[in-house]
Formats: C-alpha cells, structure tokens, sequence
C-alpha cells in the first residue's frame, strides 16, 4: 500500500503531483498478514481518503470489526470537519474561522480542536519555534502542494514573516477560545492533527477489544499491540533518495506510533534547484539542517508527527539534545553525508537495508568523536570514509 505523507502542507488539501511523491512508510507485510492462514482470514482493511491522504486501518480478531471500523473512520472525519483549512471542500471550519478573526477577535473550538492547538504550542515552545502552526501564511505564499509552487521574492518572504510567531497565539483554557492576535497570522495544523486522529482511530479500537492493529494515515503510522503471530510488525522506513522501493532500514514495532519527515517527500524544481517542504520558521525558506530524513517513535502519534519535522529543522546535535529530554521517545536520523543515527532505544530494533550508509548510535559516553560533534556516536556497521 503506497501513501503519501502530506504533513507539512496545508492540512487535509489535496496535493499536486507532479512530484510524483514517495510514501515515507511502508508497511511492510509478512507472509502470514497476506497469507489464506487462519489469522488472515480474520483480517479486515478499510481505506478512506481522509485529511488530504488515505487512510488505511487493518484490524485482526476483532469481536465486531465492521462496527470498529466504522467507529475510527467517523472519529477521523470528524476531526477532518474541524481543523481542515481546504477551502475547495469547506465554507468554514473551526481553524478558518480562527483564521478568519485574525486581529479582531478570539473564536470558541470545539475539546478536540483547542487540544491539538494547545499540544502544537507546547511542541513550539520545546523545540524553540522550529514547529510552529503559525506558519500558513509562509506556505501559502511558498505555494505548496499546488501547481503554482515557486519560489517567492525575498521581499515577499520578508513581509510574511512577521505573522509567523506560534508564542503569540492566545488561549483562553475556561473558555475554550483561541485569538490570533494579529491581522494576516493564520493558524495550519496539518503537522499534529493527522498524528491526534491516528491516535484516536486506535483508541476507539482498542476500547472495541481490538487487539492486533495497524493504523496507516499517510505515513503516520500506529501499531496496536503484536502482529497476530506474537511477533513485532515490521515498518520499513523509505529512503531518503526517494527511490520507489528502496528503504532505509526496518523497525520492529509494538503497541507505539512511527512518524517520518523527509526531504524527497514533496518538493519542486526552480532554475536547477530543488526546494522541499519542510521550512525553517525563522528564515522563512525550507530548512537546511543537512538531514534527509527523520523518525520519530513514540506513544502519542501527535506528538511524534509534530517532533518528526521540528527535528528536521533543528538538525542533528540540537535533535539528539531534544530527544534526551524526552523519555519514551526514539529517533531515527538520516544525514546528507550518509548517516543513520539512532537514539539508544530503538538501536535494537531497527535493521539498516542501505549498505551505503553508516549506522551509528548517539550516547552521552565522550565529548569528541570522529566526525566531529560534541555528541558521541557509536559505530554499528555500514560503509567506512
């Protein structure tokens, strides 16, 4: 199954593809998911297009799995209806029209969307603005997702920029109300909200007596417990180079969320130059920190969505600082100069599948290593400069 993730696009809009993207999540199945076995044969999948990608569930075992399913899909449109900013599909949503009331007045959200709201806040302030759902304005201008994709003059850059500032945002918590306070600030979600629906898919399912599940919504992936046979399920992790079924390596998952962000997932080519999606809010232009690639694992899918493309931007020594700070939560890191970083928990796990690049481990163990950051990493294996 082959999905696009859209995460750093205006949320739930469907993209231009003359791109032709590259899923950053494989599922990748095993004889017995796909197999006339006996636990195949309590297998049901469902794919929808929601939040501007498809979004497929495959539970096994279920006690009523056509009424589990019909539970998560609903939960996920409903989610869609209230933090979309599509304006093909929608007159008004609950983010549009915070939007709309930019400099005028605070608007009054439903739990849901006050919530991923509030969780992206804290996600800005811990990664020190590199994820900011202020940013709209900077895509809209950039273009893209859309065929008019280009770059802006500077100027223009220039002139956006001073509605980006995810720390203004005022949040009433009684009221439930959220202001922007200033005129032209406009508020995209798409970097969180996807991860909090696949959340909510697998809690509906797991209050259903879900036990064996895997959640897909556009590279967002959420592992409910074991792969039926009592064995992890296996993720493989696209390569950077964005080459169709090519993976960078495969992660053995149970009962956690798995979130990709990389350069060759979305971009377009301007005079010889390639220009991605994932941008740097301070300088208003995509981020060039020097990785390709990063993943990130966790419990709370809206949590490793939203740090999946904060990483990106912050690059690796500010990353690996971050994700010390942050117990549960593991990271899978690609370099430009062919690197695989691993934070220590998931070193373990994950089976590196491109022999061109070198695997190493980030520990607190040295001040100096050989490639020359303050952070030590422990060679695993791959190629030798």
């Amino acid at each position: 199954m082959r999905v696009s993730d859209l995460r750093a696009f205006s949320l739930f809009q469907a993209p231009c593809l003359r791109n032709t993207p590259l899923l950053a999540i494989l599922l990748l199945a095993t004889p017995l998911l796909w197999s006339c076995s006996p636990a195949a044969s309590a297998r049901r999948s469902q794919t929808e297009f929601l939040l501007g990608t498809a979004v497929t569930i495959t539970i096994f075992e279920a006690p009523n799995p056509r009424q589990a399913l019909d539970e998560a899909f609903e939960r996920t449109r409903e989610i869609q209806n209230r933090m979309s900013i599509n304006q093909a599909e929608y007159d008004t949503t609950e983010i549009m029209e915070v939007n709309r009331h930019a400099g005028h007045r605070p608007v009054a959200v439903s739990p849901d969307t006050f919530l991923v709201i509030r969780e992206g806040l804290k996600v800005g302030e811990l990664t020190g603005g590199a994820f900011d759902i202020t940013i709209a304005p900077l895509i809209a201008l950039w273009g893209m997702g859309t065929e008019a994709a280009s770059v802006p003059p500077k100027e223009e850059v220039l002139r956006v920029q001073p509605a980006i500032g995810f720390s203004d945002v005022v949040l009433d918590t009684k009221a439930e109300t959220v202001f922007l306070p200033r005129s032209g600030m406009a508020l995209d979600v798409g970097g969180i909200a996807k991860g909090y629906a696949a959340d909510e898919g697998a809690r509906l399912l797991r209050e259903a007596g879900v036990k064996h599940a895997l959640l897909d919504y556009g590279g967002d992936i959420v592992t409910v417990g074991e792969h039926p046979r009592g064995t992890p399920w296996r993720i493989g992790l696209q390569h950077p180079g964005g080459q169709r079924d090519q993976y960078l390596g495969v992660l053995s998952s149970r009962d956690e969320s798995v979130v990709s962000s990389g350069a060759y997932e979305r971009f377009f080519e301007e005079e010889g130059l390639r220009y991605h999606h994932i941008f740097d809010p301070s300088t208003g232009y995509p981020s060039d920190s020097g990785l390709t690639s990063v993943t990130v694992v966790g419990p709370r899918a809206i949590i490793t969505d939203a740090l999946s493309t904060a990483i990106f931007v912050m690059g690796l020594e500010t990353g690996l600082d971050l994700m010390e700070e942050l117990p549960g939560y593991e990271a899978i890191i690609a370099t430009e100069d062919n690197r695989i970083i691993l934070t220590p928990g998931v070193a373990d796990r994950f089976e590196r599948t491109a022999p061109e690049y070198s695997l190493f481990v980030a520990c607190s163990c040295g001040n100096e290593h050989p490639l020359g950051s303050p952070k030590a990493l422990q060679h695993k294996g791959g190629y030798q400069e």
